[in-house]
């Protein structure tokens, strides 16, 4: 039975011929070998029963025919008889296992039915499985293919196409993200409206336009409340040119703006960084805040450029941003106001010169109003060009009766040109006052 469905089966197209399918197991067409009563055998012992009974008989007559002749006859026939009744059990034997051996090949064949259509189901479903693949393989290279097309129309049509294909497949999320943060890393020049070229202008609004798309869908799938939020995901926009960037309630687990730049104004209102964070040589050119925000892991801001106000917390003590891990601002340039009020700092903060790194310069006015630096805080060589405010401020150093060797404060050769804040002045050194 099972030999035949499998020959069915290949006949249909399921098991090509020469070929085994990858998934299915082998199944065994060998039938069990049933033992049953032949004829030749039943006439055998009938023959051997009725001549054992009829050989019986004649010795009962023989031996005790004389003595009691109607006795011995009634015994011989019953030998006789009896002889024939088992002759007709050896028929009756044979049909029981007959019927015995029946049933058991029809429980055989109904589970080689059953396992045949089950390798069935397996094989079709792998073919709607490889059907599905191919088809998204398909729908992914067909967007791609019109995002480098030279039409700004045709490339939004590839970036909303990307997008509902991550939507509904989530195991592709991940590659989808990482095609629209290379689409945003793609080399990209800025120019002001008033001096684009007349004839090329349109399409240089267009690609902007077509890049503000691209950032409003990161922004909307990395939104942690949202509907339609894409968790895990990890951005790489190293490089990247932004425009008016936004991310609100997001929750990224690694991201890279490494020598990004920022055009407008930048906004990451309650955003939840739990790995590393890289905004290192990254420029803002516009107004930046940072607003509610937490760095899990280390959060790197070397060199990075704040051509405008930078602030890292709100006037709200739930908009106050936190540093789990290092935050590293060694190199940076803050060239117009900046606040790090009450803002907590949990690892350690370098704002220092280092072997490899120059220490941050604050042009404008400064305020550390509140923060809290409850490791080590670092502003050696550091310049404050303006105002600096350390008022409120806890260094661990200085109010823990035993800190420990990490939890250390030092302002050592830093420069203040509107005057040594009285907060700071304890480490300072002695030829610094």
């Amino acid at each position: 039975m099972v030999l035949r469905t499998c020959r069915a089966a290949t006949r249909a197209g399921l098991f090509p011929l020469g070929k085994e399918s990858p998934t299915l197991e082998r199944v065994s067409v060998e039938s069990p070998r049933y033992r049953v009563l032949s004829h030749k055998t039943i006439v055998l012992w009938a023959v051997v029963i009725i001549a054992m009974g009829i050989g019986l008989a004649v010795w009962l007559l023989l031996a005790y025919g004389r003595e009691d002749p109607l006795g011995a006859i009634r015994t011989a026939g019953t030998v006789v008889v009896g002889s024939g009744g088992g002759a007709a059990l050896l028929l009756a034997a044979r049909r029981q296992r007959s019927a015995e051996i029946a049933l058991v090949q029809k429980d055989r064949d109904q589970t080689d039915v059953a396992r045949a259509h089950a390798l069935q189901e397996r094989v079709a479903a792998e073919n709607r499985a490889d059907a599905v693949e191919r088809r998204i393989t398909d729908l992914y290279t067909k967007a791609v293919e019109q995002l480098g097309s030279d039409k700004a129309p045709v490339r939004l049509g590839g970036l909303y196409a990307l997008e509902r294909l991550a939507q509904d497949n989530k195991h592709q999320r991940q590659t989808i993200v990482n095609v629209l943060c290379a689409y945003l890393r793609m080399p990209y020049r800025w120019h002001e409206p008033e001096d684009l070229d007349p004839l090329t202008g349109d399409a240089h609004l267009q690609e902007r336009q077509v890049r503000l798309t691209a950032q409003r869908l990161l922004a909307g799938h990395m939104q942690a409340r949202s509907a339609v939020f894409w968790e895990g995901m990890d951005l790489d926009l190293t490089g990247a040119f932004l425009f008016d960037f936004t991310m609100v309630e997001g929750d990224i687990r690694w991201a890279s703006f490494k020598a990004a730049t920022f055009m407008g104004n930048t906004l990451f209102l309650d955003m939840a960084f739990p790995d590393y964070t890289n905004f290192k040589e990254a420029t803002f050119l516009g107004d930046t805040r940072f607003i509610g925000t937490t760095f899990t892991g280390d959060a790197q801001f070397e060199d990075a450029t704040f051509r405008n106000i930078a602030a890292f917390g709100g006037y709200l003590k739930s908009q106050v941003v936190s540093f789990a891990g290092q935050a590293k601002f060694q190199g940076a340039t803050f060239d117009g106001q900046t606040s790090f009020s009450e803002a907590t700092f949990n690892g350690r903060a370098y704002f220092d010169k280092s072997r490899t790194e120059k220490p941050a310069t604050f042009a404008g006015e400064v305020s550390f109003w509140g923060a809290q630096f409850k490791s080590s805080a670092n502003f050696t060589n550091t310049t404050f060009a303006d105002k600096a405010e350390f008022k409120n401020v806890f260094f661990a150093a200085k109010k823990a009766s035993r800190p420990t060797l990490d939890a250390t404060t030092n302002f050592r050769s830093a420069t203040f040109a509107q005057g040594i804040p009285p907060e700071v002045a304890p480490f300072l050194d002695r030829a610094d006052l």
